[in-house]
């Protein structure tokens, strides 16, 4: 699922034209770290791209996901709230919510987790995964 995630995000940035070819080339070496386990080695290169770009759409969502591999919750939330303030206007933010969600539940505030699955649902109504994991 994590691969397809990065090939949804990859193909929607290229359609927009909104990530250059050295972000997503830095992005995918950190997925590649990610996928490997090294979740630190992951955001160093997302932080890469973010001294560049401190709202690239990519880079924040791949550093969110990895983050919450590393079970640091509070930064999880903070990326995922700032993703879906400066990008909820031109981006899918579906797996945003999964990923805000689960940090919520992982950290153990269940009432949060909901209403964080509440408000994808309101946005997302079709995507399942909301479903599934509230």
């Amino acid at each position: 699922m994590k691969k397809l995630l990065f090939l949804l995000i990859i193909t929607s940035n290229i359609v927009l034209g909104q990530t250059n070819d050295s972000y997503i080339a830095t992005v995918k070496e950190g997925v590649v770290l990610h996928d490997k386990g090294d979740y630190e080695g992951a955001i160093k290169k997302y932080d890469e791209v973010l001294k560049k770009d401190p709202n690239n759409f990519l880079a924040l969502a791949e550093k969110a996901y990895s983050a919450l591999m590393l079970k640091e919750y509070e930064t999880t939330i903070s990326i995922c709230k700032k993703i879906i303030k400066i990008h909820s206007a031109t981006e899918n933010l579906d797996n945003i919510y999964v990923t805000y969600g689960n940090a919520y539940d992982m950290k153990k505030e269940p009432q949060e987790s909901l209403k964080v699955y509440d408000e994808g649902i309101k946005v997302y109504p079709e995507y399942y995964h909301l479903y599934y994991n509230k």
